[in-house]
């Protein structure tokens, strides 16, 4: 499988900052988790006074979002190992960037310098940007209101925003993105997450303005990443949040990999020093996060952000190591449901994905939440291929039995659906079956069941691409798509070589697979140009004819 090129993070085992314990004589000068987050990759340095549960500069945060410090003993905060990590990819960036690509996307722009200045610390439901931050409801640029003409198309982004990472109410974002105020207002999304939004919104342009706008927002919103944290926005950590998952897709879309991990990183980041893995956690108090709406996106949020790095290890597979695999890391945070308005969550939460793994019944039912599993059983099997431990056997089979019931347990695709719940349900059926794929492949050059089992996989992915088309007129499809299509498409043509091998019956149905996941390709490719980099730049009519190339050269060497 083709890799994208992405940088191998490196760990620093060096620990510069920890919370004072309160059995230390002397206090210490700490990096405070509350405060790590000002960028990710900046702290600031304040006097930790070891109170617990929360230290004296925490308790005088201003910020809702940022509960209770976290105390650290001997070994580095997670936080820290991820902030280097993004640092490290940062630099990779800046590496990349010297080298000059007239086909990418910059990464920054050039701005008119601007004084600093401090937000006023009156009502934050009334506050804005300070002032030489504020913004008319456009971006001032060479093309007329283009803010305001992305805000304009949301609703051409609400039909794919799922398939892109978007875990938001959808109802009240629409109500508070609409709100006749300047960028920056607080009755307003944050600006970080208005430009991401308005990125997504941009491929419903035609080519030229397209690329206009898009370099636009992907400027303005790298720009306000960088710096709605340090702001005021009483909602600033869980928005930066969806701002960095939907960088971090948009980069996976286009193939840019180092670019694309860094704000998966970031995100990651942002859902351990919120302690996003301890909502409603049996075993730790919280502070209420609001009503059960609010909660909610909160705990989409965490699995989105498990979901979207679990996709990462699909792209390198050199690089299986996430936020969530830390010894230090638990997570309680229940599995999401699919209406928060109407469904009630349990009361508490204890070790969720580890009973899963382990096979425990839950009740994770949602869309999302099976989201969620199928992409870390992918992550596992990916895990297991790699090893050769006698750990491993056993490994195997506990992520076989999961798999088989995750499959069962999915719902069934219905003609009564609507086409993006539809899409939404073939993707986590693919995401299985690659899973499945990923799993029993290492065995299936000696174990014809293993072989079996992948090739049965690989047709039931293709037989859902054809199935459940693209249920957006944009073709906006879920990145990660690219690659499973790949390795179904890979199973399918070293399936039809060794039936040639071995002077087999011909079977026509693996070479209707084939076509049924190219044609896939040739639509989906409009809206992802990830797909053409896996297959190696090669159209999908060109593929489309190697196949039938490869079928008819067999059939002549009969």
């Amino acid at each position: 499988m083709p890799q994208l090129q992405v940088g191998k993070p490196q760990f620093s085992q060096k620990a510069n900052c920890t919370h004072s314990s309160k059995n230390q004589q002397a206090t210490k000068s700490c990096k405070c988790i509350s405060r790590l987050f000002k960028r990710v990759s900046h702290s600031l340095l304040q006097r930790c006074d070891g109170q617990r549960p929360i230290c004296g500069p925490c308790a005088k945060y201003r910020g809702h979002e940022l509960d209770d410090c976290e105390f650290y003993e001997g070994q580095p905060p997670l936080s820290q190992v991820l902030q280097e990590r993004v640092e490290d990819l940062e630099n990779q960036i800046e590496m990349l960037q010297g080298v000059k690509n007239p086909g990418r996307v910059p990464l920054h722009t050039p701005y008119v310098p601007m004084q600093s200045a401090t937000p006023s610390e009156a009502d934050d439901q009334h506050q804005t940007l300070p002032a030489n931050k504020i913004h008319p409801l456009w971006v001032e640029t060479s093309f007329p209101g283009p803010l305001l003409t992305g805000v304009n198309r949301l609703t051409h982004f609400g039909s794919f925003a799922s398939d892109v990472g978007f875990f938001l109410d959808p109802e009240r974002f629409m109500r508070s993105a609409m709100q006749p105020h300047n960028v920056g207002h607080h009755s307003r999304p944050c600006p970080s997450l208005l430009f991401a939004v308005c990125l997504w919104g941009s491929k419903s342009f035609l080519a030229a303005a397209q690329r206009n706008f898009e370099e636009t927002w992907l400027n303005q919103a790298l720009r306000f990443v960088t710096e709605d944290l340090s702001g005021s926005h009483p909602r600033r950590c869980l928005q930066v949040m969806q701002a960095e998952i939907l960088l971090s897709t948009y980069f996976l879309n286009y193939g840019k990999s180092v670019e694309g991990l860094v704000h998966a990183n970031a995100a990651a980041a942002l859902a351990v020093s919120t302690k996003s893995n301890l909502i409603r956690s049996a075993s730790v108090m919280q502070k209420p996060s609001g009503d059960a709406v609010d909660e909610g996106e909160w705990i989409d949020g965490f699995w989105t952000t498990v979901t979207l790095s679990n996709y990462w290890v699909l792209v390198n597979e050199n690089q299986t190591f996430t936020f969530y695999d830390t010894p230090q890391m638990k997570i309680d945070t229940p599995w999401p449901l699919n209406d928060y308005r109407q469904e009630k969550l349990i009361p508490a939460s204890h070790k969720t994905l580890e009973r899963y793994l382990e096979g425990a019944p839950d009740d994770g039912y949602s869309l999302l939440a099976m989201h969620a599993k199928a992409s870390v059983l992918l992550k596992k099997a990916i895990e297991n291929s790699q090893t050769s431990d006698p750990e491993s056997a056993y490994q195997y089979n506990i992520i076989h039995n999961v798999l088989e019931q995750l499959a069962v347990s999915l719902p069934k695709l219905d003609a009564q659906m609507s086409p993006q719940q539809r899409q939404r349900i073939a993707v986590i059926h693919m995401l299985t079956q690659a899973a499945v794929i990923k799993l029993h492949r290492p065995k299936g050059r000696t174990s014809n069941t293993a072989r079996q089992n992948c090739v049965r996989a690989a047709r039931t992915i293709a037989e859902l691409a054809l199935r459940c088309p693209t249920a957006n007129p944009l073709q906006i499809v879920n990145p990660i798509i690219g690659f499973v299509l790949f390795i179904a498409h890979d199973i399918l043509r070293t399936e039809i070589r060794f039936l040639h091998e071995q002077r087999a019956p011909e079977d026509n149905r693996l070479s209707d697979a084939i076509n049924h996941i190219l044609q896939r390709m040739e639509t989906d490719v409009i809206g992802s140009p990830l797909i053409g980099n896996i297959f190696n730049s090669d159209p999908p009519s060109l593929l489309k004819s190697q196949a039938g190339s490869l079928v008819r050269n067999m059939r002549n060497a009969r």
